[in-house]
């Protein structure tokens, strides 16, 4: 069976209907399926419990599914003109890398919760951003 190296699992057969971000997408939904789902009681931030949780990390932060990542991150930041990719360190961190990883011509950066107490005691983690950067904004929570 061929294998897709840039997002790394084996095809079976990929029709003229078929392109690679819809196999990013669906390599992306099982590894989320199988490695992010977490059944049983979870205490949430707010206090609340639920009976599962979604981590998306655990899927995202394999091989597998940091490719699919890249492949669908690089694709939205061409579709939308996207010039950075960054937000809130931890959640955004897997994202903005994968925007790299993928191709993007983007620059990627981390915002931290405070400043550093050392070093160059920034906020703002990465490249300088400019206004003319033109930074489009993507929730990724």
């Amino acid at each position: 069976m061929p294998t897709n190296a840039r997002l790394g699992v084996t095809v079976d057969r990929m029709d003229e209907n078929t392109t690679d971000l819809a196999l990013a997408r669906s390599v992306l939904v099982q590894e989320l399926r199988e490695h992010a789902l977490v059944i049983g009681q979870v205490t949430l931030t707010s206090g609340a419990t639920a009976e599962y949780y979604v981590d998306a990390k655990r899927a995202i932060l394999m091989p597998a599914g940091f490719s699919a990542l890249a492949a669908l991150v690089a694709g939205k930041v061409e579709e939308w003109g996207g010039t950075a990719v960054g937000g809130m360190t931890m959640g955004a961190d897997p994202v903005a890398c994968a925007a790299l990883a993928g191709g993007a011509p983007v620059k990627a950066f981390f915002v931290r919760k405070d400043a550093k107490a050392h070093g160059l005691q920034r906020r703002i983690e990465g490249p300088p951003l400019t206004p003319q950067t033109g930074a489009s904004s993507w929730r990724t929570s």
